[in-house]
């Protein structure tokens, strides 16, 4: 509000103001008030922005705040201050002669005013819009006319003449005047608005400088590019517009380019020239197309642009159909595609071979589209298409078929011959569609195409697949052996070479011979159908023979059956392997000794043998022992056997065909002493208590009779209880504890373990020892509690109850205290469960002088009495003791000293009286100042004033008070180490009084001061210093309480310490056999770091990279910073690399005796991950999959043993090479390779030199009509080759 104030003076007693709207109004402006000098003088609406303030007192000063108020409130404006004049010209009048000259200057003529200060020069200005916001001012002196110029033209003025005085003006009333006309200036180009192709809005704006009445605008078109113009619109009146749309004149989408005239009474002014374009509207004139196939499927095309393209082409849209043959039928459908508007030709694809079709071309803009005339255009020839299949008809029982066909669905072209391809190979070229194909196998597939060929090309159908019928099988193999066992044969065949059909089902047919097991066969079984198989889907055939005697020699057979007949196999011939012993007693158990206990497992042979007893074996508990025992051997001695415990024991024995194992034996071993005595389990209940728990020992060796607890030389009987509450124990102390577990055998202890009581409130805590080290300053320390009764977390020192310092340090100095008062201090110990408070220690800070000591008061009482009374000093510094009166009389020398003892129990009050006074007496007094090395002294005489003259006393001497002191030293540092440093203080240079305090003081780095110590001594101990830190240490010295003064700063350094606060590390990123690390330094380096990872990286960096790791392998990692002095160490971190496939390192080991193997392969894999199972197989059968790494097998045979794990590797330990692996096996096979392939050659050579130039000589084709001649089987001009290949004719889309 009112953010640029003006006023004119109009004379010493009246003021006119000027306003304008605020800069930010927030709403409609409602009304203004204009107060001065906090009283409202002026009450307007929005309208109203001027006021006129009469009747003021010259050479005054008033204070005027003018106030908007809107619909949301009021705001004012800042102070302005107007100093009206004491005197100014009065009775001004305006010109008397106003000339406008021209459009830029007015010639102005005015008189002297009615009244004028006398014998004082006049200055005249003529003043322009005074009061505006930009007004004009002309100054001419002592003239009384001037010409005015560089005005505007066609410009309303206010004049108004201001003469002025002494610095003192007035003006005269407002006259109004206007500058004549001029040419207008400043004409914009017009805004032009295409509204359709031939129809254009025009619009402008007068000039900027219109400079007088605009009476005429007139618009002009041109087409753009040329000169000629034309007057299309004069404007007189009404809005400054118009609509442009002659439809004769103007084109769709065409650039026209239009300017305005504007004329005034003095002449006119032309803009520049506004260019618009026309719409578009739909194209027209589209010639018809030119069109040329370019192939069976392809035609070429080209157009011209429309002849009037009436906008921009943005595509054209190519039409085509085909041509209809017959016109009755449906027009054919009508395809289109699109193309750019820029591009005028096109490829079209896709069409039908041989085909008329009729192409048109659309172009279209974004106001329509136009359609050109059709052109005619045929495509090329090409392939047939739509070849159907054969009609196919079996012939000679299964050896021939007759084959029929039709004509393609579409020639596209004359049929000049067709083609049989029987699986690739030409078997028929003709143009006859019958033929009957020869010499095939029984129930074979044939793969037949059809091959129709015009003059452009060759079409295939699709290949027709023809199964010739059925014939019996042929060439049936004998059956294998896959598995033998002792009641039972497991065998496998194929099917026969030839199956001439679909074989419906498989016998299996067997005949044994009967007699000893271990004789010659002497009866021959009948043949038997063991198996039918119906599933003749497979390539390959099992069953399983099962009910067989042990040993026996059996024959098999396969007959194999199809629609047509069946076919036999050869006999093979196997043996069924022993059978397992039967009826093994169980074995019987007798002690051999007691302690150690030994015992003798003794059995019989089994009453079955069912063959060769090769070896026995022993189980214990389910396990098998890792040896075995020869058939003469029937006792074993076993002596790992722990006390009261049950084995049962199983016999095994085994032959060539397999095991059986008798039922079980068991026993119960003696007592003996507990074993695997875990250590309590310990909890501190309390700071008495400890709850002691235990579980039982992990092998009993017998029934526990009871539980033992010793803790420090002390037993506690629990019985058979597994937990003890233990008592009567001293708060947060650690306890040692074993248990004892004993049975009827013995007793066991366990290992100790300890554990610490739960804290109890401290206790015992002494009084704290204090020291004064000067009058503003004490110094106290503690001990801790006698009985601590835990860890303590902090201390609080308490100065008259309020708290002073809370820490874990055990002193404390306390500074800034009053000098001669007498504190008291407790300090409280505290643990987690409580605290306990120290007995009270007091100590009085040194005295020092008391200072602010006011004067006394006097009244006189009478005669020879006066009231003396007096204040306390400001400051006492200590107790006050006795206060002394001095009395001094004017004309006498002497001082009379009266001490007055304040310690009295008699003195309550600070006053006293002195009597024995002169009457009606009186002082004066003068003193001089005199400056002495040891301090300041001042001088004191007496003058004795009479009216004749006055006379002098000698001087007297006394000393000022103490003041800052000046010449302070740096100090000075020994014995510096990390936390601490003694300090050596120089006296300073100039005391200007006793020296009562130093105190060091450190500046910190955020500007604030930190107290290090302070006292009397100049020699001080710095304690708490950070390690490897800078101070600057200064010393501040004191006089009095408020006469101090600090002196120049020294840098101190702090030796290093050992770091601390090392943070552990964390992984970045980790592989397999890598891992990266990162971490952060120490929290407190206490030096510079020197080498931080341990072991695989030295270095200051904090980050590392290490290699050479194991997969799926746990590491522990921790970083240790180094400095000069020591170290830290973080806490230990674990990690696991990433996992791996498993890798093979090395062939299993396998050793054994006569009966049995065992397989170790505990070394020959690096898992690099989880273990999911081993896999232990014996020629291609799994024999044993699982996690152990050892296995017992029975020795049968030669065996070939491959080890895997799931994902890696096979590992072998066979005794034999795998023969297909030897060189005789791979030479033997490729001899028999290049035999084979000799033979081969050598059929096919054969064939080819003996074979005529006709692959096959058939009889005539009989047709339904009439018999044909041989002759004529094949029409002339065909041929019938044995193998024809057609170049491949490829087609053009």
């Amino acid at each position: 509000v009112w953010v640029t104030p003006r006023h004119i003076i109009v004379n010493s007693t009246t003021v006119e103001l000027y306003w304008s709207p605020p800069e930010t109004p927030n709403g409609l402006i409602s009304q203004y008030r204009l107060s001065r000098n906090g009283t409202f003088v002026f009450l307007g609406g929005q309208e109203k922005q001027h006021f006129t303030d009469q009747n003021l007192e010259p050479d005054s000063r008033y204070i005027y705040k003018l106030e908007a108020t809107t619909g949301g409130g009021s705001s004012s404006s800042d102070e302005y201050i107007i100093q009206t004049p004491i005197l100014t010209p009065k009775e001004i009048q305006p010109p008397y002669n106003i000339t406008v000259i021209g459009p830029y200057s007015i010639f102005v003529a005015w008189t002297p005013p009615g009244t004028l200060i006398p014998q004082m020069p006049v200055e005249y200005n003529v003043l322009l819009n005074a009061g505006s916001i930009a007004p004009l001012i002309y100054s001419v002196g002592h003239r009384l006319s001037t010409l005015l110029e560089n005005l505007a033209s066609f410009t309303q003025y206010e004049i108004r003449i201001q003469a002025c005085q002494n610095g003192s003006c007035g003006v005269s009333r407002r006259t109004f005047v206007k500058t004549s006309e001029t040419a207008p200036m400043d004409l914009k180009p017009p805004i032009l608005r295409a509204l359709g192709a031939a129809c254009i809005e025009v619009t402008w704006m007068p000039p900027e400088k219109p400079n007088g009445i605009i009476t005429n605008y007139f618009v002009h078109r041109r087409s753009s590019g040329l000169e000629e113009e034309t007057l299309v619109f004069v404007w007189a009146e009404g809005a400054l517009g118009f609509t442009d749309d002659a439809a004769d004149a103007l084109r769709p989408f065409t650039f026209y380019e239009y300017h305005v005239r504007a004329h005034n009474s003095r002449g006119s002014v032309e803009s520049l020239w506004s260019t618009v374009r026309t719409l578009e509207a739909p194209p027209q004139d589209l010639p018809a197309p030119w069109a040329q196939a370019t192939g069976a499927h392809s035609v070429l095309l080209s157009w011209t642009k429309p002849d009037f393209p009436n906008g921009v082409i943005s595509q054209y849209r190519v039409v085509y159909r085909e041509r209809a043959d017959d016109p009755t039928f449906t027009l054919p459908t009508v395809h289109a595609f699109t193309v750019m508007g820029t591009r005028q030709e096109a490829h079209l694809f896709g069409l039908e071979p041989f085909t008329t079709y009729h192409i048109g071309v659309v172009a279209t803009n974004q106001a329509g589209e136009v359609s050109s005339p059709w052109t005619l255009v045929q495509t090329l020839e090409s392939s047939p298409s739509g070849l159907s299949n054969f009609t196919v008809e079996q012939k000679e029982g299964g050896r021939a078929l007759f084959l029929r066909w039709a004509e393609p669905v579409r020639t596209n072209g004359v049929i000049q011959t067709y083609n049989i391809f029987s699986d690739g190979t030409l078997e028929y070229t003709g143009l006859s569609r019958q033929f009957l194909f020869r010499r095939l196998d029984p129930f074979t597939v044939y793969t037949l195409t059809l091959e129709a060929c015009t003059g452009a090309g060759c079409a295939r159908s699709a290949p027709q697949p023809v199964q010739t019928d059925e014939a019996p099988p042929r060439s049936q193999a004998a059956p294998e052996v896959r598995s033998v066992g002792s009641t039972s044969i497991e065998l496998s065949w194929s099917g026969p070479v030839n199956p001439n059909g679909k074989i419906i089902r498989y016998e299996v047919i067997r005949r044994c011979f009967e007699g000893e097991a271990w004789g010659n066969q002497t009866v021959q079984a009948n043949e038997k159908t063991v198996f039918t198989e119906h599933n003749t889907e497979g390539n390959a055939f099992m069953c399983n023979d099962t009910g067989l005697q042990p040993w026996t020699q059996c024959g098999y057979k396969i007959h194999a059956w199809n629609s047509a007949g069946h076919t036999c196999s050869s006999w093979t011939v196997i043996r069924t392997m022993p059978a397992p012993p039967e009826g093994l007693s169980p074995p019987e158990i007798t002690y051999v000794s007691v302690n150690p206990p030994k015992l003798m497992i003794s059995w019989v042979p089994p009453q079955q043998c069912n063959g060769l007893i090769q070896s026995y074996r022993l189980q214990r508990n389910g396990r098998l022992y890792p040896f075995s025992f020869d058939a003469v051997t029937f006792n074993y001695t076993d002596g790992e056997l722990l006390p009261f415990s049950t084995y049962s024991y199983t016999v095994t024995a085994c032959t060539s065909g397999g095991c059986s194992s008798s039922s079980p034996t068991s026993i119960t071993t003696h007592e003996a002493a507990p074993a695997g005595v875990s250590p309590p389990d310990l909890q501190a209940v309390s700071a008495t208590q400890i709850h002691v728990t235990w579980s039982p020992p992990s092998i009993h060796n017998g029934k526990l009779t009871k539980y033992l607890l010793r803790c420090d030389g002390q037993e506690y009987l629990a019985g058979q209880s597994l937990s003890l509450l233990v008592p009567h124990l001293q708060p947060y102390t650690q306890y040692i504890f074993s248990l004892v577990a004993c049975t009827e055998g013995g007793c066991t202890a366990s290992v100790s373990k300890s554990a610490w009581t739960m804290e109890a409130p401290p206790r015992d805590m002494d009084p704290p020892t204090l020291q004064v080290t000067g009058s503003e300053s004490i110094e106290i320390t503690w001990k801790p509690p006698r009985k601590p009764n835990g860890r303590i977390r902090s201390y609080e020192l308490r100065r008259d109850g309020t708290i002073v310092y809370t820490g874990l340090e055990t002193h404390y100095h306390d500074f800034t205290l009053i000098p001669g008062v007498e504190y008291g201090y407790t300090v409280t110990a505290n643990n987690s469960q409580g605290g306990i408070l120290s007995p009270l220690a007091r100590d009085r800070t040194s005295t020092s002088a008391p200072s602010g000591m006011e004067p006394p008061k006097l009244q006189a009482r009478g005669p020879q009495e006066i009231a003396v009374n007096w204040d306390p000093p400001v400051r006492t510094n200590g107790h006050i003791i006795n206060y002394t009166l001095f009395i001094c009389e004017l004309f006498e020398r002497e001082t009379k000293i009266i001490p007055i003892n304040a310690t009295h129990d008699s003195f309550g009050t600070r006053a006293f009286v002195v009597n024995q006074l002169t009457p009606f007496h009186s002082q004066d007094l003068s003193r001089r100042q005199m400056a002495y090395s040891e301090g300041h002294w001042t001088e004191f005489n007496v003058w004795a004033v009479n009216s004749a003259g006055k006379a002098a006393s000698s001087w007297t001497r006394c000393r000022t008070g103490p003041a800052p002191p000046e010449g302070l030293k740096p100090p000075e540092f020994h014995a510096v180490s990390s936390t601490q440093a003694v300090v050596n203080i120089s006296t300073p240079g100039t005391p200007n009084g006793i020296i009562s305090l130093y105190r060091l003081f450190s500046n910190t780095t955020s500007g604030a001061e930190a107290v290090l110590s302070e006292g009397r001594a100049t020699q001080q101990t710095l304690h708490g210093l950070q390690p490897f830190t800078t101070y600057l240490v200064g010393v501040e010295a004191c006089t009095c309480f408020n006469c101090c003064r600090k002196g120049p700063t020294a840098e101190l350094r702090t030796h290093p310490a050992p770091p601390s606060g090392q943070g552990s590390p964390h992984i970045q990123t980790l592989a397999s056999r890598t891992a990266s690390f990162q971490w952060s330094p120490p929290l407190f380096p206490n030096g510079v770091i020197q080498s931080q990872p341990e072991t695989k990286y030295m270095g200051p960096g904090t980050r590392a990279s290490l290699g050479g790791l194991q997969p799926y392998t746990t590491y522990r990692l921790r970083v240790v910073a180094h400095n000069e002095v020591g170290s830290t160490a973080s806490e230990w971190f674990s990690f696991t690399t990433q996992q791996e496939l498993p890798q093979y390192r090395g062939p299993f080991s396998v050793v054994g005796n006569l009966s049995m193997l065992c397989v170790n392969w505990s070394s020959s894999f690096s898992l690099n991950g989880p273990l999911k199972e081993f896999v232990l197989t014996d020629g291609g059968q799994r024999m044993y999959s699982g996690v152990d790494t050892t296995l017992y097998i029975p020795r049968t045979a030669d065996r070939s043993l491959v080890l895997t794990t799931p994902g890696e590797k096979k590992g072998s330990g066979s005794k034999n090479t795998e023969f297909y692996s030897e060189l005789w096996f791979i030479v033997l096979m490729a001899i028999l390779g290049l035999i084979l392939l000799a033979i081969f050659l050598s059929l096919i050579l054969q064939r080819k030199i003996h074979k005529e130039p006709y692959i096959r000589e058939r009889p005539p084709l009989v047709p339904l009509q009439k018999r044909m001649s041989p002759l004529s089987v094949y029409p002339p001009g065909e041929t019938h080759m044995a193998s024809w290949k057609l170049p491949f004719i490829g087609m053009t889309d």
